[in-house]
Order: C-alpha cells, then sequence, then structure tokens
C-alpha cells in the first residue's frame, strides 16, 4: 500500500512540475486533444496504462533481485 501511495505521489509531482513550467502549451494540447479521434485517444490511454504496468514489474523484479 505505501508503494502505491509513493507512486501517486510521484505521478502528482511531475503532473505538478508540468503545469507549473509550461501552463500555456499543457492548455492548447488539451484544446487540440478535443479534436483527435477517440480511438487514437483510447488506444494511447491503453498503451500509457500498460507502460506503467511494465515498468512497476521491472522495479519489483529489480527490488527482488531477480533481474
Amino acid at each position: 500500500m505505501l508503494d502505491f501511495v509513493m507512486g501517486f505521489g510521484f505521478a502528482l509531482v511531475i503532473e505538478g512540475v508540468l503545469w507549473g513550467l509550461f501552463p500555456s502549451q499543457l492548455i492548447r494540447l488539451i484544446q487540440s486533444m478535443t479534436a483527435w479521434d477517440e480511438k487514437l485517444l483510447r488506444y494511447g490511454g491503453v498503451a500509457s496504462v500498460a507502460l506503467g504496468v511494465a515498468i512497476i514489474w521491472f522495479v519489483q523484479h529489480m527490488r527482488n533481485g531477480a533481474v
């Protein structure tokens, strides 16, 4: 559970840094995303989840000395 909370906190830090450094660019990106095809957004979300799971799996195995 503690790892989940730390991971969530890390995600918030990254998002906060992006909004703090590049607010106008992020607003333009979000506005442009409204014109993107829904399939592209869906596939991007699924790919992001898969990459996140792979990173978590890899880090857990590194911690356990399996890699």
